[in-house]
């Protein structure tokens, strides 16, 4: 069985070559996504995870806004089943420090992946953990490439919902290590609108390179704005302060 697969050293990989001289379309130009994009890196850091500042483990990694820069940025990032073989996503950062990268993002441009950016304040995310037990490697690879490209093609009925969507590796931090891949969405006020984005989505991921289909991972809707709300009430209600203080001078 062929997947779509961009992991080289996999040999479950569907061949493309034939596909792409096949194709008609004129690539001496640029083709233009509907939105520019910012792929993004999380790094697993335990002095830099000491800070309270998100953005001080996660920075941006390059920008693409044509569906040629994606591909020259898509053959040189991991696939889930990399992963999934024992290699993690590492490399150097500025200061010269080796790291390892513990989730890949796709946002859209001006969009920050966090809960706390105006885009997503409102809005949630879908998660699907992804146990290596319950799917081939290939399958699993599948199910990510299927994703982006239907988010950052606008494939969907209502693209314009999503914000941008994260790979993150848990297979070492856990004791069942696991894949999980998020799709974050801004507010919908309409459950009914939320529900059929998330079908839709689903569509598209369990849609294989032959046509026929496969039961998608198990799903969680969930809420940042619970999650803000949380937040800031712990840091603003009096209790938590009060402990903050004790905690401080006396231990």
């Amino acid at each position: 069985m062929k997947y779509l697969t961009f992991n080289k050293s996999s040999k479950d990989a569907f061949d493309l070559n034939e596909k792409i001289e096949a194709t008609k379309i004129d690539l001496s130009n640029p083709l233009l996504l509907q939105y520019n994009w910012v792929i993004w890196e999380q790094v697993s850091d335990n002095k830099i995870k000491q800070s309270n500042n998100y953005k001080d483990y996660t920075r941006p990694l390059a920008k693409f806004n044509s569906v040629q820069k994606f591909w020259q940025l898509w053959n040189r990032l991991p696939q889930p089943s990399d992963l999934l073989t024992q290699r993690s996503m590492t490399r150097f950062s500025d200061d010269g420090i080796f790291r390892i990268v513990d989730a890949l993002m796709i946002f859209r441009d001006n969009i920050q992946p966090m809960w706390e950016d105006p885009a997503n304040a409102g809005g949630g995310h879908f998660e699907y953990k992804i146990l290596p037990k319950d799917f081939p490697y290939s399958q699993i690879d599948e199910f990510w490439n299927n994703l982006v490209l239907a988010i950052i093609g606008c494939s969907l009925k209502h693209y314009d919902l999503i914000t941008g969507i994260r790979l993150v590796d848990k297979l070492s931090t856990t004791r069942y290590g696991y894949i999980r891949i998020e799709i974050w969405y801004t507010t919908i006020t309409d459950e009914n609108v939320r529900n059929h984005l998330r079908k839709d989505l689903e569509e598209h991921m369990c849609n294989r390179i032959d046509g026929s289909h496969v039961y998608p991972p198990r799903v969680k809707s969930l809420s940042h704005v619970h999650k803000i709300r949380i937040t800031l009430e712990f840091i603003y209600n009096p209790y938590y302060l009060f402990l903050w203080v004790f905690i401080f001078f006396f231990f």
